[in-house]
């Protein structure tokens, strides 16, 4: 419902209907979760979890049922998941030494792209448009976008020469 909440315990993702005081608990999981991204639609959830070869789940809230698990890619657990604004595509960062991302079609269980973000830790990530997204670690930020040889191309922001680098923790976009 509108306004319910989502949220992690363990390997179960809890959903919270605070006007009723009641919940409703997904349990397909099979390790801790320990990231969740909210598609677009708002009634479908990705949940990524720690463990040697992490999965992600990715579910409906109204139903409770399972629409995609998408597995084998990470290794090492994940720290990030965004959907794209339109929906069809997922982004996820693995907690694995170079923070390996991947873009799905999450709907064909297919990795349309993937790379590493390098040995910093990422802190944020956003899809800006559905052919945009934004990684940021400790002191740098990166666009990667459109290239005509590969999907994707990682470009680093320039924050100009006034300003001190500082940790970027979190990004959003505005606007419709």
């Amino acid at each position: 419902s509108e306004g319910d909440l989502v949220w992690p315990a363990a390997s179960v993702a809890v959903v919270q209907n605070v006007t009723e005081h009641k919940q409703r608990f997904y349990m397909d999981c099979k390790d801790k979760i320990v990231c969740m991204a909210m598609h677009p639609s708002g009634d479908i959830f990705a949940c990524g979890t720690a463990g040697e070869i992490p999965e992600i789940s990715i579910w409906n809230t109204r139903t409770m049922r399972t629409l995609q698990i998408l597995r084998g890619f990470h290794r090492k657990g994940l720290t990030h998941l965004c959907f794209s604004p339109d929906g069809e595509q997922l982004l996820s960062v693995g907690a694995d030494p170079n923070h390996c991302i991947a873009v799905y079609e999450w709907e064909k269980n297919r990795i349309i792209f993937d790379d590493q973000c390098g040995p910093e830790n990422v802190l944020a990530t956003v899809f800006r448009d559905n052919v945009t997204f934004v990684t940021a670690v400790m002191d740098d930020m990166f666009f990667w976008g459109p290239d005509p040889v590969a999907k994707y191309r990682k470009r680093r922001a320039h924050f100009g020469r006034i300003g001190q680098p500082q940790p970027v923790t979190c990004v959003g976009t505005m606007g419709a």
